[in-house]
């Protein structure tokens, strides 16, 4: 089943997505996933940093999954490479030979997992489309294109939770539920930051992420069936480029200096330099490999 048939479904049929009145802290959220319709909390849920409020006046997302539940679309494929994890590798991720070997993990990469977004920005893919889609709106179901989109903004989170592996995921969400349950044993506010909402704008540099997405699948030098990262990271530092030689980085600039006036430090709000695409850039290097790594998958769970 496409994962984003029942999502499609509650988008269709005129329901409300939220409220625009005063909205819960992320610790009291609370919602039904939007596949099983299974009743999950803020922790256990994967809540979409949207979720009872937004910014440029659209009602709140009030998207969640199971995490379980958020997968990546079988009708699209992308590679992942069979590559020999390294100790010293700065990625920290990188996929034993055992992972191949009977009792392995053979989804990884294709689901998420319990406190991803504990760790790493989730905007859901719903919220995605509204700003990366020209002329904005929500996906149609019809729409091959529009489906497309979604399968690629479904693959870019994956990648961007991905950038930790499961046990550093799951040992993290167990430090937030001891820390929340500790502020009610003892009646102090707990210690959780605003989870959003987020910019109505390409804040993250989604748009790029998905154009390497995209060049992924496109045949290589090395590959039949796919490009390899070091082509596709390329995307990344042309857009800055780009945007380097535009208006706003140009017009006001902000930077630091040594004491000497002889060494600068340009400060940016490039969207690319984010803390989502730096958690992506791992994901997506670590699940594709490097270049001359054995392609060994692309089919992802169904």
């Amino acid at each position: 089943m496409n994962p984003y048939s029942l999502a499609f479904v509650s988008l269709s049929s005129g329901t409300t997505r939220g409220s625009l009145e005063e909205h819960q802290g992320c610790t009291q959220w609370q919602g039904k996933c939007v596949v099983c319709q299974r009743t999950l909390t803020w922790t256990k849920g994967l809540f979409c940093t949207n979720f009872s409020k937004t910014c440029g006046g659209w009602t709140p997302c009030q998207k969640m999954w199971c995490p379980s539940c958020y997968t990546s679309d079988p009708t699209v494929t992308f590679p992942i490479a069979q590559v020999k994890s390294d100790k010293d590798d700065e990625d920290r991720l990188g996929v034993p030979e055992s992972w191949f070997r009977k009792g392995g993990d053979v989804n990884k990469y294709c689901y998420a997992r319990e406190g991803d977004h504990l760790m790493t920005a989730f905007e859901c893919d719903f919220c995605i489309f509204c700003k990366v889609k020209q002329g904005g709106g929500v996906p149609n179901p019809n729409s091959a294109v529009d489906s497309l989109l979604m399968a690629h903004i479904r693959r870019m989170n994956l990648d961007a939770f991905w950038s930790r592996e499961p046990s550093t995921v799951q040992r993290h969400a167990a430090v937030v539920r001891q820390g929340l349950e500790t502020s009610r044993m003892l009646g102090t506010v707990p210690t959780v930051v605003a989870m959003g909402p987020r910019p109505a704008h390409d804040h993250c540099g989604y748009g790029v992420a998905i154009q390497m997405l995209y060049a992924s699948r496109k045949p290589g030098r090395y590959s039949a069936t796919n490009t390899q990262w070091d082509t596709i990271r390329k995307i990344k530092t042309a857009a800055s480029n780009l945007r380097r030689a535009g208006r706003e980085a140009n017009v006001t600039t902000v930077a630091i200096s040594d004491s000497d006036g002889k060494t600068f430090q340009r400060l940016d709000e490039d969207p690319v330099n984010s803390q989502w695409f730096q958690r992506f850039q791992r994901g997506c290097k670590s699940r594709m490999g490097r270049t001359g790594d054995r392609i060994v998958r692309s089919q992802q769970r169904s």
